[in-house]
């Protein structure tokens, strides 16, 4: 596996003495690192699952306006918060971080546990274009939330049949609803996705939430 990018270990988490049923590959937000999922991962790791948390490359947002690196799966030339158009990306980078997760699956998953993806905002939108253009036939389910797009021009090269969770945020500025709506349109159109919607009034993008909390430990208890 190719790891010469400057990012923290990989966060591995379960419990030796029991079975593992599941593996599960966590995608963190922006600003955000694998060991931020540290809570949701011991309790799915007490319920049989092997946990694979990872994190992004530093890099400089080309819109940030200082000099800081942070960890992000790919860089932003825009920020468009609350409008009704997607942010200007580089895909280079987020097909190379699906290469990077697809290495992690080869790796971590045993071919008789089922294989679950979850992702928060940026980590939400790379687990969007996994499903699209990954060809990762031992892929069970996906639960993604907060802000996640998938441009409409992203191919669709390679059909799927998954369970996918989409929890958002009532209150979440940085894409539209429209926006969210138009990513899981073309997500979904020539898909076998059984797709489940969860929504919390009120809740800001940056804000930790329970509810988001018990709908992920709730969706992966059902392929345990």
């Amino acid at each position: 596996m190719s790891r010469h990018c400057t990012r923290p270990p990989i966060v591995v988490t379960h419990v030796p003495f029991k079975k593992t049923k599941a593996t599960v590959i966590l995608l963190h937000g922006l600003y955000n690192e694998g060991s931020s999922f540290y809570q949701l991962a011991d309790e799915l790791a007490q319920m049989g699952c092997k946990v694979v948390a990872p994190s992004a490359p530093l890099r400089h947002l080309h819109w940030s306006t200082d000099n800081e690196q942070t960890y992000a799966w790919y860089d932003y030339y825009t920020k468009r918060d609350g409008e009704d158009q997607h942010d200007i990306i580089n895909i280079r980078h987020l097909q190379q971080e699906c290469d990077y997760i697809l290495d992690i699956v080869q790796e971590y998953h045993a071919a008789e546990t089922k294989l679950i993806l979850g992702g928060c905002s940026q980590g939400g939108t790379l687990v969007y274009h996994i499903v699209a253009t990954a060809m990762l036939p031992q892929l069970t389910a996906a639960m993604v939330s907060r802000s996640c797009f998938l441009h409409t021009l992203v191919p669709i090269i390679t059909p799927v049949n998954i369970d996918l969770l989409v929890f958002s945020a009532g209150a979440d500025k940085v894409y539209c609803q429209t926006l969210r709506k138009e990513a899981l349109d073309h997500l979904t159109v020539n898909n076998h996705i059984n797709l489940t919607q969860k929504y919390k009034a009120g809740l800001l993008h940056g804000s930790s939430s329970q509810t988001e909390h018990t709908n992920f430990v709730d969706f992966v208890k059902k392929y345990l």
